[in-house]
């Protein structure tokens, strides 16, 4: 019997977690599996880690890869572009 409910735990805690999958979610919000509110207070709750990002010009990437060149990166020295 508890290896049953330690099966259920894991099994309801795969299923909690994956309701906020990027893939799902407006699939579960449709269905009424996750609510508005509980994904902006998910989404809230995230740290900014915006100074981490790489920043790319997807213009001079395709610029690149539509000229065969591959040397330079597209990155735009780790900024956000203006």
């Amino acid at each position: 019997m508890r290896s049953i409910n330690v099966s259920m735990a894991l099994l309801n805690e795969s299923v909690n977690f994956k309701k906020f999958d990027t893939r799902m979610v407006e699939r579960n919000i449709a269905r009424g599996v996750l609510a508005p509110h509980e994904l902006s207070e998910v989404l809230g709750g995230l740290p900014d880690d915006s100074e981490n990002a790489e920043w790319i010009s997807v213009e001079e990437l395709a610029e690149e890869i539509s000229s065969g060149e591959t040397h330079s990166s597209p990155v735009m020295n780790g900024k956000a572009p203006h």
